[in-house]
């Protein structure tokens, strides 16, 4: 990718007032676009779609998406046409010992940090107790006991998205719909449960993204991959 443009790394090392932005998500890519094209920035976007192979041998001895952080470490290629050009690096999850790690792979010795509490009034947490038995059984535990709550809570209950693989989410989908009385019942005009994933139905989609962006959602639990952190 850096050989690739490289002749636009060495452009934009030449112009002032210029930002690469380098970041994993399509979706916040998509979004800063949107946003500087209205207040009339220009801006590019360069992205490629990225995939995870599970059975990839590093994949199950390093855990899933390793070799996808793994590319963060060749950034410091980047600082041989940025020179002293001020890096910033956002995370929400680095801990002390990741950022001194960080810090060596970017080569930056004279770094500061800048923290805030990750403590949001609008955001709840759950805490649920880890059964006994196997993954499926453990991952079972926790969409039931949120979909029971559903039932009985409905639009009293907070507007929940939950991340499992797509395996996962066929088994709580079927167990939502027989909660709630069954397919025959259940629309996607009157659910208060859903699903997002890649390749879905743009109707539905749509219907979901639409509802979720309104101030009182009807959609109260959702079912999702990461496709909502990486964009569709």
């Amino acid at each position: 990718m850096f050989i690739f443009f490289k002749e636009i790394f060495e452009d934009l090392g030449r112009v002032q007032n210029k930002v690469l932005v380098v970041s994993p998500l399509n979706a916040i890519m998509e979004d800063q676009c949107k946003k500087l094209n209205k207040i009339n920035v220009k801006v590019v976007q360069l992205s490629q779609k990225c995939q995870i192979i599970e059975n990839n041998k590093d994949s199950c001895e390093n855990g899933p998406g390793r070799e996808f952080r793994k590319s963060f470490s060749e950034l410091v290629v980047l600082k041989s046409f940025f020179n002293n050009v001020p890096i910033a690096c956002l995370s929400g999850t680095l801990t002390g010992k990741h950022i001194n790690a960080l810090s060596k792979q970017l080569l930056i010795s004279n770094f500061k940090v800048i923290s805030v509490s990750p403590e949001k009034t609008n955001l709840k947490l759950i805490v649920c107790e880890k059964v006994k038995g196997t993954l499926m059984e453990k991952i079972e535990n926790i969409y039931k006991s949120q979909i029971d709550q559903l039932l009985v809570e409905r639009n009293n209950f907070p507007v929940t998205l939950m991340f499992m693989p797509m395996e996962y989410i066929a088994h709580a989908m079927s167990y939502a719909y027989y909660a709630f009385g069954g397919v025959s019942k259940i629309t996607v005009n009157n659910a208060v449960f859903g699903c997002l994933y890649s390749n879905q139905d743009t109707e539905v989609l749509t219907c979901i993204i639409t509802d979720l962006q309104s101030v009182q959602p009807r959609f109260r639990l959702v079912f999702t991959t990461t496709v909502v952190g990486m964009g569709f």
